[in-house]
């Protein structure tokens, strides 16, 4: 069965105070369980006169009090922005305020202008680079297991812990982010609403022999408006040269285009 999701951006209306935005965000994530949505979830973006949800990981807190069974989530946390183990504490602290209904989703992309990145992140133009390995670091500490050997930080841990763990999708508008998504094994989202663009085949993955034959797999999860997602699939992998730059775990990943 096609199940149907919300990605909310809290737009300002022309006049209406800009708080307004973030309370009718809350108000309909109410009516999207009461009609029976799957998922909500709520973007992150900077700087923007009308497009105001800033913070994620608060209007997510909002959400989880006020609703009851919908999933609820980011889409996504603008990972160069944040310290991996800050955002894994926020989504453990999420997971226990609405336990096993919290997604994480992930993106590289600003959600903003260069100089808003640099006011966010002095060190914003080299974070991107950084981003597989901090897509591990948060995939360790949500979950409660061990960082990778030798790591610096292996002795910290993401507290609250809790029986749930937050679903960590990776979200993206390129190849790129399927890539990523591909070799954690995560389930993927395709922004088509920010870059109208035609994925390339090796975007399809599919084979054990680093082929990239298109392969249209069945869509379990259709957010509403212009993303399209995919869960996992096994048995899939990303093409050979294409991985990103960190070592090589489990992979499998579908993408299809609307």
């Amino acid at each position: 069965m096609l199940r149907l999701s919300v990605l909310d951006q809290s737009i300002a209306a022309a006049g209406r105070p800009h708080g307004q935005a973030i309370r009718d965000t809350v108000a309909l994530a109410s009516h999207c369980e009461a009609l029976g949505y799957h998922r909500f979830w709520v973007s992150e973006h900077h700087n923007h006169p009308s497009i105001l949800g800033t913070a994620p990981e608060i209007l997510i807190a909002a959400l989880a009090v006020k609703t009851e069974r919908i999933r609820i989530g980011s889409a996504g946390i603008m990972l160069p922005h944040y310290s991996p183990l800050k955002v894994s504490e926020q989504f453990r602290v999420l997971d226990a305020l609405a336990p096993g209904r919290v997604d994480l989703g992930l993106g590289r992309a600003p959600g903003s202008d260069g100089l808003t990145a640099h006011a966010l992140h002095p060190l914003a133009n080299e974070r991107p680079h950084q981003f597989p390995a901090d897509v591990r670091d948060i995939l360790a500490w949500i979950s409660g297991k061990p960082l990778a050997e030798g790591h610096t930080f292996a002795q910290i841990r993401a507290y609250p812990a809790g029986d749930t763990v937050p679903e960590v999708w990776m979200l993206g508008s390129s190849n790129y982010g399927a890539q990523v998504a591909a070799h954690f094994g995560l389930p993927y989202c395709f922004g088509d609403l920010y870059r109208k663009v035609t994925m390339q085949p090796s975007g399809r993955f599919h084979g054990s022999s680093g082929s990239a034959e298109p392969n249209a797999p069945r869509r379990a999860d259709a957010p509403v408006p212009g993303a399209v997602c995919s869960p996992l699939h096994s048995g899939r992998h990303v093409p050979r040269g294409r991985r990103p730059r960190i070592r090589s775990c489990p992979a499998s990943c579908a993408i299809r285009r609307r």
